[in-house]
């Protein structure tokens, strides 16, 4: 299970260096829905579950799901 902040969402744009997801330094990477699957892919997991809309702009924080592949 992985919980980040949504750097792609309109609140971040709006309120830009006073946005609540910018925890310094608890949180030094940050991820749009694009990223975090990308991430996820690359360390060599299957993205399981992104509901949509936790890809959606107005949300601060993405939940996403990601699992190994069974070996056979």
């Amino acid at each position: 299970m992985i919980k980040v902040p949504n750097h792609n969402c309109l609140n971040r744009k709006v309120r830009q260096g006073r946005w609540c997801g910018f925890r310094y330094p608890d949180q030094v990477n940050y991820f749009t829905p694009e990223t975090l699957g990308g991430m996820i892919r690359r360390s060599g997991l299957t993205l399981y579950r992104m509901r949509w809309y936790d890809r959606w702009p107005t949300n601060d924080n993405m939940y996403a799901a990601a699992r190994a592949e069974r070996l056979a």
